[in-house]
């Protein structure tokens, strides 16, 4: 008998969503609260609850910090849009002072508006401090009004960047805590389905009380769930 493929972790299968691990633990650990007919040891039923507690925590973390990477994409995208009206808005103005044949008119604009509507999320915190730069230049020309709402329109679109970035990183941090809190709950469902089997090996027919194992299969995953990548 190959023991390690018998303790193995039955539960450890990517094509079981975090949905249907979620019900099938969730289950389970209703079945080890309310059936009386065979005792479990006070330790087991503690531990599976609490594993299957921290599981649900971090699944709810990860939502949360999902949302917040959601509207932090939206918010940049907001940010971008303003900053790039403004360039695009002021474009004239910047014309009708230098001409735009001159310096200083390539010096604000080398490839045009569309240079910055254009740029990559990095590429373009590189050339609004580049904007603010000329502008600064020539603040005496384009008024101090200009180089103000510019230089207020160019530190709110690298704060929302900077906010995003962060939220990506916390984005991160939360899938591993899913991993690992998915790992310790699939681990000690092995256990528990070691230790029942045992106590129910004159009676196999009593085993389905405790796992409903339906409800790792997609067919009969109830109607009202939404399916979860399962990546954790």
């Amino acid at each position: 008998m190959n023991f390690a493929k018998l303790t193995d972790d039955l539960f450890d299968r990517q094509h079981y969503s975090r949905n249907e691990l979620n019900l099938f633990a969730g289950h389970h650990v209703s079945a080890l609260e309310s059936l009386p007919n065979l005792p479990m040891p006070a330790s087991m039923v503690s531990a599976t609850k609490a594993s299957y507690a921290a599981y649900q925590a971090s699944l709810g973390l990860l939502a949360t910090k999902g949302a917040q990477q959601v509207g932090g994409t939206i918010t940049r995208e907001d940010a971008k849009e303003e900053v790039i009206a403004f360039i695009s808005r002021k474009e004239g103005l910047v014309k009708s002072h230098f001409g735009k044949k001159s310096a200083a008119y390539a010096e604000f604009y080398p490839q045009g508006v569309s240079e910055y509507a254009t740029a990559t999320v990095e590429g373009l915190l590189a050339l609004l401090e580049r904007y603010y730069a000329i502008a600064d230049k020539y603040k005496a020309i384009v008024g101090e009004a200009f180089v103000g709402e510019f230089d207020q329109l160019r530190l709110q679109y690298a704060e929302v960047r900077q906010s995003q970035s962060t939220g990506i990183t916390l984005n991160k941090d939360a899938q591993a805590q899913v991993r690992e809190a998915r790992k310790a709950l699939t681990l000690q469902l092995t256990r528990n389905v070691l230790t029942i089997a045992a106590a129910c090996i004159e009676s196999p027919d009593a085993f389905g009380r405790w796992f409903n194992f339906g409800l790792l299969e997609a067919d009969n995953r109830p109607s009202n769930t939404t399916e979860v990548p399962a990546q954790g």
